[in-house]
């Protein structure tokens, strides 16, 4: 299933910077929400960060005005940033993945659908796995806790939806995505084995998740990572989920299948 992908901001690998302007039709980000700018060296309480991603109105406002680095179109990179030390980042992601419950009770499904776009795809932030100025451990911490994510964020809020109901919930769509909105495949460098065993790790122990909306998700992955990364292993774990579970609907074992061969979009 193809799915429209939001704009990505480059990568960047000791800060991360985003920028998001107000329209002419619309409050600018200190009139919405003045209560989480930044001081003048860019700090942010975990809390600030938590409510910066998700206290929005609407599903797709990371698209307006948002500044590429580098780019010199729109309202001046310095009017609406904040600037994150990567270790600080790592932990903030790590705590929200792990930590998930009180955004499944604050904010909307719509909320959470787009902050998710936001989080794994336009912000870039999940690149900071890669970042070697951020200890090893708290980089694989971050990786494995995107499981709990899975099971206590996604796998209740899409509970119950039908196959018809999957393939359109705007959440259910976000989920689906999350390893393809920034490429976020096992690395190949031998100094970042200890990231892709933790990629592998998740996404296996993810199929064992009684949900059909995190179970795909984590077959899209697997299914991307066939043909750039280990084709024999990613077979080989898509193996271990089918013969552990007899009794998966049609359409879930039939992806599992094309996943199996990298037959995945």
């Amino acid at each position: 299933m193809k799915s429209p992908v939001p704009p990505r901001a480059r990568p960047v690998s000791v800060h991360v910077q985003i920028a998001i302007g107000g329209g002419a039709d619309r409050p600018t980000l200190e009139e919405r929400l003045p209560d989480i700018l930044p001081t003048p060296d860019g700090k942010l309480t975990y809390e600030q960060w938590v409510r910066y991603i998700f206290d929005r109105d609407s599903a797709q406002w990371y698209w307006e005005k948002f500044l590429d680095l580098g780019n010199e179109w729109g309202e001046p990179l310095e009017k609406h940033w904040y600037r994150r030390d990567s270790t600080v980042l790592c932990e903030y992601l790590t705590r929200l993945f792990r930590e998930p419950d009180a955004v499944s009770v604050k904010y909307s499904r719509d909320q959470i659908a787009s902050a998710t776009w936001f989080i794994f795809g336009s912000s870039a932030w999940m690149t900071v796995r890669l970042e070697p100025s951020v200890p090893e451990s708290a980089r694989v911490e971050l990786v494995d806790s995107i499981h709990h994510v899975y099971r206590r964020l996604y796998a209740p809020l899409c509970a119950g939806l039908e196959r018809v109901e999957i393939n359109k919930d705007p959440l259910a769509i976000a989920c689906y995505m999350i390893w393809d909105m920034d490429c976020l495949w096992p690395p190949k460098e031998p100094e970042l084995a200890g990231i892709k065993e933790a990629q592998y790790r998740v996404l296996e122990q993810s199929l064992t998740i009684r949900s059909d909306v995190v179970r795909r998700s984590a077959l899209h992955g697997l299914g991307d990572t066939h043909y750039r990364a280990d084709p024999e292993r990613v077979a080989a774990i898509i193996d271990r989920f089918l013969i552990a579970n007899a009794e998966l609907p049609g359409f879930i074992f039939d992806y599992a299948i094309d996943a199996r061969t990298g037959n995945v979009q």
